[in-house]
């Protein structure tokens, strides 16, 4: 293809005057798609409407017709990018907001440019970067999953070292960033894992509604067996705990939480039977104790509960009550892996 003065393929144009017959008014821009030097120079310039549904190919469009923006978008580019190197950016926007004005497509070189940072694994220095690419084009969807995925990258870099509290705040602010549902989950799986660290570091300090909390929220961001199993142990520690505290009916709640996440032990269902005992729902014990020795029916303690229990009934006393004897329950918290970091969405400039 021979390269004429005026412009070449691949390049955008604007026309300098109506073209009636298209429908097409002066300014109107397009890409050079096909250059002609015979009979006379020419070209063929495809117009795209503004949401992009509909395009129009007009065939011959004379040079005198169109003004090429790629020869004057280029210098002002050039210098907003040596200024962005200089550390100066809002004269680095200035000159590149006009550059795109001129040629919009020059957002994709600079986004390139700016995910190559991703080699020096400084995915601040890649946010960075992707929030000054939204600030110039905030319709540049690329930038906005890619500024997700920066931000995703670093909570997962953060939760491998530990720091699990500003995971979960670099992990929230990838999450609150509309994205593609391949990219959205791994968000949640990773927030799902931060999540369960906290609530197991909670769970050893003996902060069990800490622990509950922070369980509840890796289950709500993904589901999963390791999550829900999670949920349950949890639910069934605070139950217990706040069956020693004589918190009877909110502890009758945690371990039913527990049992509804598919945590049914023998041992938190003798516990919670107790519990009924204290609230003279004596049908809801036996029914419990019950229970507790069709999982286990080597249970000798829910056994020997619900012989005292139906041997005083009709009336229970305090000495009977305390002679009922709760379990200890095994608490086994699954470990929630993290999925890794993923890697940016690209473009061809």
């Amino acid at each position: 293809m021979l390269q004429t003065r005026k412009a070449h393929e691949l390049d955008v144009v604007k026309l300098t005057e109506d073209l009636p017959q298209y429908d097409l008014p002066k300014g109107t821009q397009g890409t050079v798609v096909e250059v002609f030097d015979t009979p006379e120079e020419g070209y063929m310039v495809e117009f795209v409407e503004s949401h992009g549904a509909n395009s129009i190919v007009v065939d011959w469009v004379r040079p005198s017709q169109i003004e090429n923006l790629d020869d004057q978008a280029m210098p002002f580019f050039k210098e907003g990018i040596d200024l962005l190197n200089q550390g100066r950016p809002l004269q680095a926007a200035d000159r590149l907001r006009h550059a795109l004005e001129l040629k919009p497509t020059l957002i994709r070189i600079l986004h390139n440019m700016v995910s190559g940072l991703v080699d020096s694994g400084d995915w601040s220095a890649v946010a960075k970067g992707m929030r000054f690419i939204i600030d110039l084009s905030p319709t540049y969807e690329l930038a906005r999953w890619n500024l997700a995925i920066a931000y995703a990258n670093r909570g997962v870099e953060d939760a491998k070292l530990g720091n699990f509290g500003t995971s979960v705040g670099f992990l929230l602010k990838a999450f609150r960033i509309e994205t593609p549902e391949r990219i959205a989950n791994l968000i949640r799986e990773n927030l799902a894992a931060a999540h369960a660290a906290i609530g197991l570091e909670a769970h050893k300090e003996g902060d069990l509604e800490r622990a509950l909390l922070h369980m509840e929220s890796a289950f709500t961001f993904h589901s999963s067996i390791e999550t829900r199993s999670n949920l349950g142990t949890a639910y069934s520690a605070l139950a217990d705990s706040l069956l020693r505290r004589g918190k009877f009916e909110e502890a009758i709640l945690n371990y039913i939480a527990a049992e509804e996440s598919g945590v049914f032990t023998s041992e938190g269902l003798n516990n919670r039977a107790i519990a009924h005992v204290h609230t003279t729902e004596f049908n809801e014990a036996i029914e419990a104790f019950q229970t507790a020795l069709t999982i286990d029916p080597e249970n000798r303690i829910a056994s020997q509960n619900l012989h005292l229990l139906k041997r005083n009934l009709p009336t229970i006393n305090d000495v009977v009550v305390d002679e009922m004897r709760t379990e200890e329950i095994k608490m086994h918290f699954l470990r929630v892996p993290l999925t890794g970091q993923l890697g940016l969405s690209t473009v061809h400039a």
